[in-house]
């Protein structure tokens, strides 16, 4: 390693996905990491346009605490919240029926533990704020991009990255996004 080149974290996640970097296409990389949500259209070897929110991951996980605390007076761990979310999360109603998943937390009333049942529209509910503020900064991101590269990305679509990608349903909603001008939980 005698040169080091840094490079910002959608170009990279760009390299990655082996996206046609260097070639005059617009491609949107949305990277939904932990503590931040990154989006950028790449072309021509780097970040034509390009923003950051603080919202992840991490924010999804602590929608569902606040959510499960004030519905049911239970405390829940960070990796009980993510659990729940990886299990039976959805950013978009998905096929299959209804899920649920049965949690154990501790009881603010009693000290004591105590078990719940979170069905998948109830969790999608709890995560909606988080989701909608990564909707609308994809949209702002989008809008504001060149006219020429938008329609690169209406053709081709967008590329999620990152652990709060895997999200189920997040491909859906953003993609009605793309499709649409807006998204579906509008």
């Amino acid at each position: 390693g005698r040169s080091v080149v840094l490079v910002e974290e959608p170009l990279a996640a760009a390299i990655g996905a082996g996206l046609p970097v260097h070639e005059p296409v617009g491609n949107l990389i949305v990277d939904i990491g932990g503590g931040t949500t990154e989006m950028a259209i790449v072309s021509m070897g780097g970040v034509v346009d390009g923003r950051s929110i603080s919202v992840g991951g991490f924010d999804m996980d602590a929608a569902l605490q606040r959510h499960v605390n004030r519905q049911y007076g239970l405390v829940i761990g960070d990796k009980t919240a993510e659990r729940v979310k990886m299990a039976v999360g959805s950013a978009y109603p998905t096929a299959g029926g209804v899920r649920a998943v049965r949690i154990r937390g501790r009881d603010t009333a009693s000290g004591g533990p105590k078990d719940i049942e979170l069905t998948e529209s109830e969790v999608r509910e709890a995560l909606s704020g988080p989701v909608r503020e990564i909707a609308a900064a994809t949209r702002k991101s989008l809008s504001e991009a060149p006219p020429e590269l938008t329609h690169d990305v209406l053709e081709g679509g967008m590329f999620l990255t990152g652990g709060g990608g895997l999200l189920r349903g997040m491909d859906m909603l953003l993609a009605s996004l793309i499709a649409n001008g807006k998204s579906i939980i509008d």
